[in-house]
């Protein structure tokens, strides 16, 4: 019989939302499997994760503030030069325990570090990222903390 405690394990969809110009989307998508292949999935169970990226346009809100990330702060792109940008989207689902076997709780926080595209953190950035987090369940109602939201 085994002393090991179990810890439990959350299911997370995260949601990385980038931009780019057209030409640099090969690169940023090599960029999302380099970082799934060399930090994610050595300390994470990556269920699935995107075989292509979700094109959103020109119009979604974070366009405006994930450009001016990319080209900078000083003068504002003509129309015509933000046609070759776009807005785009990776999903990864991502099995994590609950925490570590350190004891470290928010392994979620770090897993969603991991997976932004503009890690280096460098100015202007070479893809402008966001990424966010919704918790997944078998049935989707098994977190009595989501069931009015």
């Amino acid at each position: 019989m085994s002393n090991q405690s179990t810890i439990p394990i959350n299911t997370y969809c995260y949601i990385t939302i980038f931009v780019c110009h057209y030409d640099s989307l090969a690169a940023a998508k090599e960029r999302y499997q380099e970082r799934l292949f060399t930090t994610t999935r050595c300390g994470y169970d990556i269920v699935f994760a995107s075989e292509q990226v979700l094109d959103l346009g020109h119009v979604d809100y974070m366009f405006e503030s994930l450009l001016s990330e990319l080209i900078g702060f000083d003068e504002p792109p003509s129309e015509a030069e933000k046609k070759n940008y776009s807005t785009f989207t990776l999903t990864t689902i991502v099995n994590i325990p609950e925490r570590s076997e350190s004891g470290i709780d928010d392994l979620w926080f770090y897993v969603m570090n991991l997976l932004e595209l503009d890690y280096v953190h460098e100015f202007p950035a070479v893809f402008p990222s966001r990424t966010r987090l919704i918790h997944m369940t078998p049935s989707g109602y098994e977190d009595p903390e989501c069931e009015d939201v």
